[in-house]
């Protein structure tokens, strides 16, 4: 939805608390990360715009309309920063793209971006400390090897599906869930 809101992961039973609304006027507002240097993206279900956001009270600072290819319809999915490199990468479907911050879009591979091996529609992406894509398909969690666009099941079975795995600048620790 078109708000923006804050959940404390070191205080799990603690509801989350709003930060403020968007002003963007659509309410699939589905893709959101921070890069290293602590500025939050979102981008809307339909990937018509890379936005950046004021976290502190959610309000728009930018706005771009993205340039790429056409997208798999449904247009979840999830963005996410490499660390080190701190390339964007998006899920959408079962293909993974690479997104500049001037919003172009760009399938990996040079190709479809098609990534082998997953069960269905990634929902949620992330990298863990070594640096390894880690997406969430379905009720198990699985790695990405960015090259050769092939998926291994981590052996993570939640029994309900993942949904999005999110990332949050400045975390030293390794990729942990809990649900």
């Amino acid at each position: 939805n078109p708000n923006l809101w804050r959940w404390d992961p070191n205080n799990p039973s603690l509801a989350p608390v709003l930060v403020g609304t968007t002003g963007i006027g659509s309410t699939l507002v589905v893709r959101l990360a921070f890069d290293a240097g602590g500025t939050l993206y979102a981008m809307d279900g339909g990937s018509t715009f890379l936005y950046t956001l004021n976290a502190a009270t959610g309000a728009v600072i930018s706005q771009t309309p993205t340039s790429g290819p056409a997208l798999p319809t449904p247009a979840g999915g999830d963005i996410c920063f490499q660390p080190g490199t701190g390339t964007m990468y998006m899920v959408a479907g079962t293909q993974l793209y690479s997104v500049t911050t001037s919003a172009v879009i760009t399938a990996v591979g040079g190709g479809t971006g098609i990534v082998s091996g997953l069960p269905g529609s990634m929902t949620g992406c992330a990298f863990d400390r070594s640096g390894n894509l880690v997406v969430s398909p379905s009720t198990s969690l699985y790695r990405v090897n960015i090259g050769s666009l092939s998926a291994t099941s981590m052996g993570a079975n939640a029994g309900t599906a993942w949904g999005d795995i999110g990332t949050a600048p400045g975390r030293d620790a390794d990729l942990t869930l809990t649900k």
